[in-house]
């Protein structure tokens, strides 16, 4: 997770996004687990090479897992990202790192409300 704001406590968000999803998820047998290993985005692994690679290693999660085949792991349906009004974006389309850092200096700039 990485927040827009200075002050963003991103252990807070992660635990209240568990806490809403989890209800959601329990309809489908699925759930969140209760402590997920969260870990907060410092400063310097938010240039955008050290970041981008923090996001390839998660991504790569299920081919370690051996939950799909070596290089497929873009293909895990369970993959994805969250970007405030983008609701489709995804981390494997053509062009995303360019899209991803325009919207991310946006919302630095102007916050979630202006963006």
């Amino acid at each position: 997770m990485v927040g827009i704001l200075d002050g963003s406590d991103q252990r807070n968000a992660a635990k209240f996004f568990r806490t809403q999803l989890n209800p959601i998820l329990d309809k489908l047998g699925a759930r969140l687990q209760e402590q997920g290993y969260d870990h907060v985005i410092r400063e310097e692994e938010r240039e955008r090479s050290a970041f981008e690679a923090v996001i390839d290693y998660i991504a790569r999660n299920p081919e370690r897992e051996g939950l799909t085949p070596a290089v497929r792991f873009r293909d895990y349906k369970y993959t994805g990202c969250l970007v405030p009004g983008y609701p489709d974006l995804s981390p494997f389309r053509e062009g995303f790192w360019e899209l991803f850092w325009r919207l991310y200096a946006a919302l630095r700039r102007d916050g979630l409300v202006n963006a």
